[in-house]
């Protein structure tokens, strides 16, 4: 049986996490900030984020068929460079699970889990950064620009 990788597009708040409770294994880049760099808010090193998620991908793969990645994975050279890299190492299918962007619906969700105390990023600083790589990524699907499945949500 072919491996396969499923990973969410969405931006901050479109219920991406929600969506991958109760499945198992998933890799979530959010923790590995956490436990790596002290900070889920802490975006300054996310290619070292991703190789370390990449490095937990290939090893979840010894003992499972499927892998899930709870990540925004709306830009474009973090995304297909580990796409990429993983496909070199290993024979895996690829399939996104594309979450609608609906801004204010986000904002609303991320103000709330804050203000319970949720521990979540803060991602409101960036969420408008977000929306716009996830439209450039919603373009390239579009055009067939894109070497995985989608599943539209």
């Amino acid at each position: 049986m072919k491996k396969k990788l499923v990973f969410t597009i969405g931006i901050p708040g479109s219920g991406k996490s929600t969506y991958l409770s109760g499945k198992y294994p998933v890799v979530e880049t959010a923790k590995l900030r956490k436990i790596y760099l002290g900070d889920v808010n802490d975006w300054s090193q996310e290619r070292f984020i991703f190789d370390i998620a990449m490095r937990d991908i290939i090893e979840r793969f010894d003992f499972y068929d499927t892998v899930y990645l709870d990540a925004t994975m709306v830009e474009t050279k973090h995304r297909d460079s580990m796409l990429e890299e993983i496909g070199g190492r290993l024979d895996v299918k690829f399939e996104a699970i594309v979450f609608p962007a609906d801004i204010y619906l986000s904002i609303e969700r991320i103000e709330a889990d804050l203000e319970s105390g949720k521990n979540r990023a803060n991602s409101l600083d960036t969420i408008y950064e977000s929306y716009n790589q996830y439209n450039e990524t919603m373009d390239q699907i579009e055009a067939g620009q894109v070497d995985f499945d989608v599943v539209w949500l």
